[in-house]
């Protein structure tokens, strides 16, 4: 039986639509992970959230996740701030998304952290809020924790919001946090801010693909000599590039995208890679075939309004993905 951590922040999202009154509201931030990752392992894995929310929310958090029976309660805690609430409004006719972010939460303690260090077979932190557990706290749990860490980069670029708009921001010791990590995923967008002291003319974004995965593989080499084994880009319509490094070999792995039609909401699409990925890696020990089922889970999960129930994952996603 695997066992599964994942450690961020939860809010709540409102999606809209430029040429609709409508409007979509749910939990968001780490759900999306926690419940594809639910349906995937459903008969073999226990899901653990280490997360907050905000106490008028709490109650109705919990028993919402009890419809998914293997994900556990017991490190979801009381916020003593404000759940984050975080606006998506998207224009179709432009193909683009505007975010708004209205910051309250408070970072995760390792002592929140702590009591699932001893069980955890991996251990995922994914920057919703960007500030969601702080460096003292990730080199704790690195130098307390020896298994794998598996972390995605998200918001971490981002500073924290003035009206609600959140810019990218210059992030100078970058690579005391990475080399905690033993895999790391970010899209090409993260990737380039992430990294632009580093590289300052790596410019990453709207190149074709057999440039973007030149750039990829500067990245790649650059990021794995700091001491992370994995790295993962995310590259949308493009699919997603990964890198491993074994015994100082390092193979690159590049799994185009697939044509999707009716597109509805990217939200929560990186995550429902990452959950591909940790699929792969934990059942079949294959960082590729996790890349793969990655990668085609993300394209299932942008037809699909917010994120997927237990039995959407178990009964139509995973006979296709143990094809990889």
């Amino acid at each position: 039986m695997q066992k599964i951590t994942v450690v961020g922040t939860t809010c709540i999202d409102i999606i809209k639509w430029t040429n609709s009154k409508h409007k979509f509201k749910s939990f968001g931030g780490i759900i999306y992970l926690i419940t594809a990752l639910s349906g995937l392992f459903k008969q073999d894995g226990i899901i653990y959230p280490v997360t907050k929310i905000e106490r008028k929310y709490y109650k109705n958090y919990l028993r919402f996740l009890k419809n998914y029976p293997n994900i556990k309660l017991d490190y979801i805690y009381d916020e003593p701030g404000k759940t984050n609430i975080v606006t998506l409004i998207y224009d179709e006719k432009n193909k683009h998304r505007c975010e708004k972010s209205f910051l309250g939460s408070t970072p995760i303690k390792f002592t929140q952290i702590k009591p699932v260090i001893n069980f955890s077979d991996i251990m995922v932190i994914t920057y919703i809020s960007g500030y969601d557990i702080s460096l003292s706290v990730l080199e704790k749990l690195r130098n307390n924790y020896k298994g794998i860490i598996y972390g995605d980069i998200h918001s971490f670029i981002l500073t924290r919001c003035k009206r609600g708009i959140r810019r990218y921001k210059n992030i100078k010791n970058y690579e005391q946090w990475i080399k905690n990590f033993d895999i790391l995923q970010g899209n090409e967008i993260e990737w380039q801010i992430l990294l632009k002291n580093k590289f300052p003319k790596l410019k990453i974004v709207d190149t074709p693909i057999l440039a973007k995965i030149k750039y990829f593989k500067t990245i790649a080499k650059y990021v794995l000599s700091v001491g992370v084994n994995k790295i993962i880009m995310t590259m949308g319509e493009d699919g997603v590039i990964g890198a491993e490094k074994v015994k100082n070999k390092i193979t690159f792995y590049n799994i185009p995208g697939r044509k999707v039609k009716n597109i509805n909401d990217t939200t929560g699409c990186g995550d429902t890679l990452t959950a591909g990925v940790i699929w792969g890696l934990l059942t079949k020990n294959n960082f590729k075939s996790g890349l793969e089922a990655g990668n085609y889970l993300a394209s299932i999960k942008v037809k699909k309004l917010g994120f997927f129930t237990s039995q959407e994952i178990y009964k139509k996603l995973l006979s296709n993905i143990r094809k990889y």
